[in-house]
């Protein structure tokens, strides 16, 4: 027997179209099971899970994340189409002020300390964050107070839409060391 025609050959080629017949089946299975997970993730009560409180803090620690990521497009999901503020900057205006942080420095790394949160009504909170941001890792006050970073107090505002919180106003101002001192 020809070894050419034994690979070559029509029995050959009809292994290889089941194989790519049965590759093609798993992977169109795969992509309909993620589409059904995203679809259920879509649903209206099967999106964030657990008090309003629990998901702003989820939402504060993707900010962080994606600051020191310098993930703009993560910033940009971050805040709200409607956001405005006292000094009219719009979301635009926002994710511009980030991307000028980014461009100044190397590396971000933050802490972040939830001072205060109100929850005004059930998709609409307060919320005053302290963020110290500096260059080297910021694990605990403890290494904050030994570091030169900048230190900021964001007053925002957060709302709810389509299910998921979003930044519709905000203030910052400096903030100082002693802030993110335990409070007895």
């Amino acid at each position: 027997m020809n070894w050419k025609k034994s690979i070559h050959g029509p029995a050959f080629m009809n292994d290889i179209r089941t194989f790519s017949s049965l590759k093609k089946q798993k992977s169109i299975k795969i992509a309909c099971f993620l589409f059904l997970i995203f679809l259920l993730s879509a649903m209206p009560g099967c999106g964030p899970k657990g008090t309003p409180e629990e998901q702003i803090r989820l939402f504060v620690a993707a900010g962080e994340e994606a600051a020191e990521k310098r993930d703009l497009g993560g910033i940009r999901k971050l805040i709200s189409d409607n956001y405005g503020d006292e000094q009219r900057r719009s979301k635009q205006d926002l994710v511009r002020v980030a991307a000028g942080y980014f461009l100044r420095h190397d590396n971000i790394h933050l802490l972040t300390r939830i001072e205060k949160f109100t929850l005004l009504q059930e998709d609409e909170a307060d919320v005053i964050v302290l963020v110290a941001m500096a260059d080297l890792p910021v694990k605990t006050v403890d290494t904050l107070l030994d570091l030169q970073a900048d230190l900021y107090r964001f007053e925002m505002k957060l709302k709810r839409e389509d299910n998921e919180w979003l930044l519709i106003k905000a203030h910052w101002r400096q903030a100082e060391k002693q802030d993110f001192l335990p409070k007895f």
